[in-house]
């Protein structure tokens, strides 16, 4: 659980952090292609260093609210993937505090990847994202759009 270092990161009001090494880059502005039915959280593919990452709104997806900033490029040992977040705080510049508290995400389930644990940095709470259980939870990984 613990990480030498934390991606610091908001989706609207909402502090997230997740382990450094889990990210391979940050884009700042990224062309997104949409890709016909697939679920409302889905952006679509982009193209970065000639290959096709798709990009998903982290804001649709947790809170419902479309997330408008920076793109986050998952480091391929994890998977393919872009998230799409609000704003980066930056990173960690020492080994952070950890602690379980109960924050913003309470109501949601650990299985998409928000645990119980926090980062304390700079006298903001950033609630721990865990990137590999994320990539793998089958509500991320079903981009079919839903049908009625």
């Amino acid at each position: 659980m613990k990480a030498d270092k934390y991606l610091l990161f908001r989706i609207g009001d909402i502090a997230l952090a997740t382990a450094s090494s889990g990210v391979m880059s940050i884009h700042e502005t990224v062309s997104v292609g949409p890709v016909p039915n697939t679920a409302h959280w889905f952006c679509g593919l982009a193209v970065i260093k000639g290959k096709l990452l798709p990009i998903t709104d982290m804001g649709k997806f947790l809170v419902g609210k479309e997330a408008c900033g920076h793109v986050l490029e998952v480091h391929p040992s994890l998977g393919i993937a872009g998230l799409r977040v609000d704003q980066v705080d930056g990173f960690t510049e020492t080994i952070a505090e950890i602690h379980d508290v109960d924050l913003a995400f309470k109501a949601l389930p650990e299985a998409i990847g928000l645990s119980r644990f926090a980062v304390s940095y700079s006298s903001v709470w950033y609630q721990v994202l865990e990137l590999p259980v994320l990539l793998n939870c089958g509500r991320f990984v079903d981009i079919a759009a839903e049908t009625t």
